[in-house]
């Protein structure tokens, strides 16, 4: 002892996390290159402060969303642009109007945020575990797009009742969650044909497409404000600041591409006819109304995911200090060895999951 030094391999030589022992330190030598087990307890914690941080955003901004599913429906006044479309709503309706529709978004998002962010975690774990080679980042991506298909499910008959109740065809009687339920399933002949039917395959397409440039933008605008202001990455307020600009500005780009699919979606919840596929509604909206047509209510909506994802992180750190979910619980165990070789990279972020 004390006449020589001692080198850990590099984890290659471990033959993907199963090589043989360190003649020295024994079975230990191999501790430091397993993903430590995350328990259902942890899952769940993280789970409840994504439905918290999920639901309360959604809800803060119902008024842009209301907005937004007007126009994308109704027109936009004749030009009149969203602040007057929201005045007159105002007028008509009173404060209440703007907010028609946030029982579902509360709930959903409760359930949506709960799923999203713990299946996200889950699945970037396991997907981790096969994607070592390619890098934490993909497993991320990987894992939250898997997540995203589970959690839009369970938001779609939510998201149904909302645009419904957004868009009623008697403004003056309010209807509950449970009424418009009762009324899409008479409508449409069945629970899965009323709740899930029209809409799935419309809601699935727009937040595949949203989370895919959402991700894109992200990692390339944090990476270029870290490389522009590098001590950043050494203050965890500065750090957080990068990446609620980055969030924000990736939920706007992602906004904007996913905009033709969120628009189709709006009309075919409240299209009269059966014949409301997704592609048979997007060719229909651009025969109409062109470019113009598919990209109604574009800037309301940018609007609202840029805030959204921005109000969603700053929720979700406080929940996360609150209930002391520390990030190492939820960090694999080879992430600080990849940052210990980078030349000085930025901190791993959290990143939303997809859902808008």
């Amino acid at each position: 002892a004390g006449r020589g030094r001692y080198v850990v391999r590099e984890l290659a030589n471990f033959s993907r996390f199963g090589g043989e022992e360190d003649s020295v330190f024994g079975p230990r030598s191999l501790a430091f290159a397993r993903i430590e087990e995350v328990t259902p307890a942890q899952y769940a914690l993280l789970g409840a402060c994504g439905a918290v941080c999920t639901a309360a955003a959604h809800v803060v901004l119902t008024p842009l969303e209301v907005v937004k599913t007007r126009i994308q429906v109704d027109g936009d006044g004749g030009g009149a642009g969203p602040a007057a479309l929201a005045a007159r709503i105002v007028d008509e309706e009173g404060v209440g109007g703007l907010f028609a529709g946030a029982a579902p978004i509360a709930a959903g998002y409760l359930v949506n945020g709960f799923l999203g962010f713990g299946l996200t975690e889950l699945f970037k774990r396991g997907v981790g575990t096969r994607l070592d080679a390619v890098g934490p980042w993909a497993a991320t991506v990987v894992g939250a797009l898997g997540a995203a298909v589970l959690a839009t499910t369970s938001v779609t008959p939510f998201e149904a009742a909302k645009v419904r109740m957004m868009v009623p065809e008697d403004r003056s009687a309010p209807a509950s969650l449970v009424d418009v339920w009762r009324d899409l399933v008479d409508e449409r002949g069945g629970v899965f044909e009323g709740l899930f039917g029209r809409s799935l395959s419309a809601l699935v397409a727009k937040d595949l497409v949203f989370a895919a440039f959402k991700f894109a933008v992200f990692d390339q605008l944090r990476s270029a404000l870290y490389a522009a202001a590098p001590r950043a990455a050494d203050s965890p307020l500065e750090s957080l600041a990068v990446s609620l600009v980055a969030g924000a500005v990736a939920g706007a780009v992602g906004a904007v591409a996913s905009q033709p699919l969120d628009t189709t979606f709006a009309r075919i919840e409240t299209a009269d006819g059966e014949d409301a596929s997704v592609l048979g509604t997007l060719a229909l909206i651009a025969d109409e109304g062109g470019p113009r047509g598919l990209y109604a209510g574009v800037t309301t909506r940018a609007l609202f995911a840029a805030l959204l994802l921005a109000i969603e992180f700053a929720i979700f750190e406080a929940l996360r200090d609150a209930f002391h979910v520390s990030r190492d619980d939820f960090a694999y165990a080879l992430d600080a060895l990849g940052a210990a070789s980078a030349s000085g990279g930025p901190p791993p972020a959290l990143i939303p999951p997809p859902g808008r």
